[in-house]
């Protein structure tokens, strides 16, 4: 999909390698203007900037194929920081671990809407060429 798979990661229950002078509660509170980030809770219309709005949808409906698009997501958030600081993210990283952790959660019968990636895939693969 040309996605880089170079740059900066965070996995969150292993190891994190983004940048020391990155600040998730900093960068919350510029972009919305509220002073505490909590993942969970945060919706993404808090975000006064539709550029970035925009971006975290289209994040939240390619990268991590989410069904629901109303909260930000700590990786998303990141991403944008990095989009804004010019930081190269490891891109595949990230779609590699989510799709990785959805697996690991089948039991709970997620939904996973990745169709759009399904058939980027597919497509490379030459599946239903001939």
């Amino acid at each position: 999909m040309g996605f880089t798979n170079a740059g900066y990661i965070h996995d969150s229950w292993n190891h994190d390698l983004r940048p020391t002078m990155y600040d998730a509660s900093a960068f919350w509170t510029s972009i919305t203007g509220i002073a505490q980030y909590n993942s969970r809770s945060n919706k993404a219309s808090n975000i006064h900037n539709l550029v970035l709005r925009y971006l975290q949808r289209v994040m939240t409906c390619t990268i991590w194929g989410r069904k629901e698009v109303g909260t930000t997501r700590t990786d998303e958030l990141f991403m944008l920081w990095a989009m804004l600081k010019n930081r190269h993210v490891n891109t595949c990283f990230y779609l590699l671990d989510y799709h990785a952790s959805m697996d690991a959660k089948s039991s709970a019968r997620s939904e996973i809407v990745v169709g759009g990636i399904i058939t980027f895939i597919a497509r490379q693969f030459g599946v239903g060429e001939d």
